[in-house]
């Protein structure tokens, strides 16, 4: 940290400020505060529209007592020359979305289980850029999760469904996002189309990516980056829940809640919409290696699954085992598969200008080895089997 940011982070708040910030961290009343501290967590971490993400810590005195409190200020900008206007409210990654979340009541009231990190105001730098000061989680170590704490997530996304699917009307704003494997796939589309469009006109060191009578034979999942449609047709009938369509275990945090039970707390809220039951799991088990604790990925999915389902149906919601199933299969095939396949075409894109017809091969070979070593054919094949049903 240097002595910069903390004199601008003090410009940017008042003094009042963050003597009501650092209270509502603390939860007390404080009659003095200091920033002393300001560190860097992250950058974007991928994302276009998100310009990192700072801890914010210092002291204050409450009761004469003098405490130490942090807050997370994580700033969004609206950026140029990536895929699609991210100023349209529709858009998948509309840039003030989770801004939007925070100032709403969008989530109501979360049941027990459940959060959301304490929000504690704004910073509005501009017509495109604005930060958000929202609860310290602290350090999040993706490695201690286990498979019970899958299950812990899985059946708290359920909880948070469930309402929905009996007697709470679904939420309506003009920058709710929905329909996101549709959107999610026309956004990865131009990356696709950097190997298809080759693929399509003879280039031969991509003709195992064309989808031929041969490659469907030894291949199906292939059959899913040319002909979705069935698939978007039957999720589009499934019940419709709110949630946080993108519940990854980077995305979550599980804590002892007020009771002493555990809590899941959700944040990176910015892709918050309207999905299909069943279809949270498609993120939240995205990033499970082929083997877990001893047990496959199917074994996983089962498992994680029946627990989801399980909590769905508590409250008698009319769903059926083979919709969550369904929901999940198919929101995995469509929105993990356009992701792999886009990321391959930009991967590809300087070889192919290059015209190194070796390394487009050899990349084009491991990219394949890779998907068929895992998740992925598995659950585009029983997506397909339940659509038919």
């Amino acid at each position: 940290m240097i002595e910069s940011e903390v004199v601008q982070i003090q410009s940017s708040l008042d003094h009042a400020s963050l003597m009501r910030i650092a209270g509502e961290a603390l939860k007390a009343q404080v009659d003095d505060v200091v920033v002393d501290k300001v560190t860097k967590l992250k950058d974007g971490a991928g994302n276009p529209t998100s310009a990192g993400l700072w801890r914010i810590s210092g002291t204050a005195r409450a009761n004469a007592v003098v405490q130490p409190w942090s807050v997370v200020m994580k700033k969004f900008v609206n950026p140029e020359g990536t895929f699609g206007d991210h100023n349209d409210q529709t858009h998948v990654n509309y840039w003030r979305r989770e801004l939007d979340v925070f100032e709403s009541d969008i989530y109501g009231d979360l049941p027990d289980g459940t959060a959301l990190p304490a929000y504690f105001g704004s910073l509005d730098e501009g017509p495109d850029s604005v930060s958000i000061l929202i609860e310290d989680l602290g350090d999040l170590d993706r490695s201690t999760w286990t498979l019970d704490t899958y299950v812990t997530a899985a059946r708290a996304l359920a909880l948070i469904e469930r309402p929905y699917l009996t007697h709470v009307p679904l939420p309506r704003a003009s920058w709710i996002n929905s329909d996101i494997p549709r959107k999610w796939g026309a956004v990865m589309q131009r990356y696709v189309d950097v190997w298809r469009l080759p693929a399509v006109a003879g280039y031969e060191p991509l003709e195992q990516l064309l989808d031929t009578p041969a490659n469907r034979v030894t291949r199906p999942w292939i059959r899913a980056l040319y002909e979705p449609e069935p698939l978007f047709a039957a999720l589009d009938r499934l019940p419709h829940v709110f949630g946080h369509n993108d519940p990854n275990i980077d995305n979550l945090a599980v804590r002892l809640g007020p009771g002493g039970a555990p809590e899941v707390v959700l944040f990176d809220l910015q892709w918050s919409g309207i999905t299909n039951v069943g279809s949270e799991l498609s993120q939240l088990l995205c990033q499970v290696p082929a083997t877990f604790e001893g047990r496959s990925r199917a074994e996983v999915d089962e498992l994680v699954l029946a627990a989801y389902y399980h909590e769905l149906v508590a409250t008698n919601a009319d769903v059926t085992f083979a919709q969550a199933e369904f929901g999940y299969a198919a929101s995995a095939t469509l929105r993990e598969l356009p992701f792999s396949f886009g990321m391959l075409g930009l991967a590809l894109e300087p070889l192919l200008e290059a015209r190194d017809d070796d390394a487009v091969r050899a990349a084009v070979s491991a990219h394949l080895w890779a998907i068929e070593g895992g998740a992925l054919p598995r659950l585009v094949n029983r997506a397909y089997e339940l659509a038919a049903l």
